[in-house]
């Protein structure tokens, strides 16, 4: 009696597709369990990436051009950030950049022009910035110094070299040790005030203080107590809460520190007699009438 053999097929069924038959030797057993060839077809088609849409008339950009453009951006990027570093690095990527279209290779030529005439430039402006920082901390001109120091730190946010940061730290202990001189400067003459005697000549007595004041408008951070002191002291000598008339001597405004005759940038110790004279003057007459 002949024998039977029985033939066992596999199905799939998709939306809106007739069911697709397959022998048991044609599927796979696969992470997600057995598979026909219509569901790998169907997985294959769901992860493709997605074909590009194409519009009449216009012409894809290839990749090359992509990155031309991308290049193009960064540059413009570099140059609103003031990154020296960037907009160099940019321009020698895309003169490397090959089979670029000559309609994007011609942007592109334009903005690398552009970019290095500018990053030339700001090197310049830079090696001009910290040479006159180098001067001014050795001419020791404390306002230049300080000016400079703030510009000369944002220049080098994302770069700098060993011989900018030298040019940069020795501006930062050039203020530290003006800074600590001055606050010492104002200590003494608290200090001399508070052991003067008891009964001193009141025109000396009213110099000492407008010294005091003038010490105290040079220093940047002055403790709560020391502060309170020097007022204390401004209305024990009478000198006004208000405003001064300034420098005629060296134009400095009002309540502000006297200039050194030899800069415009250097506070010098103590006012001008040309200053004080008409406040000492005042005040003998307040005290007539």
């Amino acid at each position: 009696m002949p024998s039977r053999s029985s033939t066992v097929r596999i199905g799939t069924e998709a939306f809106a597709r007739p069911t697709e038959w397959f022998g048991l030797e044609d599927c796979e057993i696969t992470s997600r369990g057995l598979s026909t060839p219509a569901v790998q077809r169907l997985i294959h088609a769901r992860s493709a990436p997605p074909v590009p849409k194409w519009t009449p008339g216009k012409k894809q950009d290839s990749a090359q051009d992509t990155r031309a453009q991308e290049l193009i951006r960064k540059l413009l990027y570099a140059r609103r950030t003031d990154s020296i570093a960037l907009a160099e690095s940019v321009c020698n990527e895309a003169t490397s950049l090959t089979w670029v279209s000559p309609r994007v290779q011609e942007k592109m030529d334009a903005a690398v022009r552009s970019g290095r005439l500018w990053a030339e430039k700001q090197i310049a402006d830079r090696q001009q910035l910290f040479a006159s920082l180098e001067r001014a901390v050795a001419d020791q001109h404390h306002g230049k110094v300080r000016r400079l120091l703030q510009l000369a730190k944002a220049a080098t946010k994302d770069d700098s070299s060993e011989s900018v940061n030298h040019v940069i730290t020795a501006a930062t202990d050039y203020l530290t040790t003006v800074a600590t001189a001055r606050k010492k400067h104002l200590n003494t003459l608290l200090d001399d005030l508070d052991g003067s005697p008891q009964y001193m000549d009141p025109d000396l007595f009213y110099a000492k203080v407008l010294e005091l004041l003038h010490a105290a408008r040079t220093v940047d951070a002055i403790s709560p107590q020391r502060r309170a002191q020097v007022e204390a002291w401004r209305k024990r000598s009478g000198v006004p809460a208000g405003p001064d008339q300034g420098c005629p001597r060296c134009g400095a405004g009002n309540w502000l520190p006297c200039l050194v005759d030899t800069t415009a940038d250097e506070v010098q110790g103590v006012p001008h007699d040309e200053r004080m004279r008409p406040i000492i003057e005042e005040r003998k007459e307040r005290q007539r009438a």
